[in-house]
């Protein structure tokens, strides 16, 4: 049920997934994956502010950052154990205010 609107008990949802967001009431979910160690992301949508939050998950045994945020997107920086930057794959989901 990509790309469609529908009205629940918890409000409207827009179904966007298939652009990597959806919308229930004034809510926003997003996510993507890089496959370099740091990387700006530019979101698929942007949020009402920028205090929305960020996880970031790593494969094999990476960690992930996401700073500098804006409305319209943030900075990811993957690192191993030691700290050291290494490209490898990471996804990343946001959740925030629209408006």
């Amino acid at each position: 049920m990509s790309n469609s609107t529908f009205t629940t008990e918890a409000g409207t949802i827009n179904d966007e997934s298939g652009s990597g967001y959806f919308d229930i009431g004034n809510m926003r979910i997003q996510w993507g994956m890089l496959t370099t160690y740091i990387s700006t992301v530019t979101l698929p949508a942007a949020y009402g502010d920028a205090n929305y939050t960020v996880n970031v998950t790593g494969e094999n045994g990476r960690f992930g950052a996401a700073d500098t945020h804006t409305t319209a997107g943030f900075r990811i920086i993957v690192t191993n154990s030691a700290g050291n930057t290494t490209p490898t794959p990471a996804r990343w989901m946001s959740v925030g205010i629209i408006a």
